[in-house]
């Protein structure tokens, strides 16, 4: 008999590709937005508002939360010296029209100035708040581990092997199964694909190995080659032949 190498079929492996591609695809754009997008959407909304230049874009301070700007609008008083301001706050990533703007990712700090003393404090919320930029990072890390599993997916996929030599039938990281000991070579009914099962007894370990079209490049070749072994019946030979005898009594009887 000629030993028989199959790995699995071109359509299961490029659908494991795109599995791949696509869920860690959706992974980088949700953390992306996360951590980087909605932030910089937030900024040059702000720089749109204030019709400055779109092309330059101020900073983005991490450590200005929504907790934190909210909490300093309330603690800076007016005719508060910018002085005193500026040795709490650091310098501000925008200033603009009397006003400095101190910018986080969910919002920004506005601290009105008039003559060097603050005359007004506000925490502006931004279009995607820090609630949105939180969603965008869970969705991301979810993702990240469907990524992972679709991975390993891939990894299962490549690594399809099943191997009929004269001497054993190998499918996978299963122990082969002698040519001996199997003992029926059938096809699953009601089956959405080719869907075979091999019985086998072999010195007392019974079992059944399932394989399937989808996911076996070469299981007609390797069915027929086992069933011509065994002297079987070949059942995908058998489950073709019948649409073919119906097709061809139809036409007899309408002759």
């Amino acid at each position: 008999m000629q030993t028989i190498h199959s790995r699995t079929t071109v359509e299961r492996l490029i659908r494991a590709t795109l599995l791949v591609v696509l869920v860690n695809g959706f992974a980088l754009a949700y953390l992306w937005d996360g951590y980087v997008g909605y932030a910089r959407d937030n900024v040059e909304a702000l720089v749109n508002t204030l019709g400055l230049n779109t092309q330059l874009y101020p900073p983005v301070d991490p450590t200005m939360t929504e907790q934190r700007g909210t909490a300093l609008a309330g603690e800076i008083k007016n005719r508060t010296p910018l002085r005193d301001v500026t040795a709490q706050l650091g310098e501000p990533a925008l200033e603009h029209d009397g006003s400095l703007y101190f910018i986080g990712p969910g919002g920004h700090l506005r601290i009105a100035l008039n003559r060097g003393f603050v005359t007004a404090v506000e925490w502006n919320r931004g279009n995607h708040s820090e609630s949105d930029l939180l969603w965008q990072r869970g969705i991301g890390f979810v993702l990240v581990l469907c990524g992972v599993f679709a991975l390993v997916h891939f990894v299962r996929v490549v690594r399809t092997r099943v191997v009929l030599t004269s001497e054993s039938l190998a499918v996978g990281g299963q122990p082969p199964v002698p040519l001996q000991a199997i003992t029926g070579v059938n096809l699953v009914a009601d089956a959405r694909a080719e869907l075979i099962a091999i019985t086998y007894d072999d010195n007392g370990r019974s079992g059944e190995l399932q394989l399937s079209g989808y996911v076996v490049k070469e299981l007609p070749a390797i069915v027929a080659a086992l069933c011509a072994y065994k002297g079987l019946a070949n059942p995908l030979a058998a489950a073709s032949d019948e649409p073919g005898e119906a097709a061809n009594g139809d036409s007899r009887d309408a002759d």
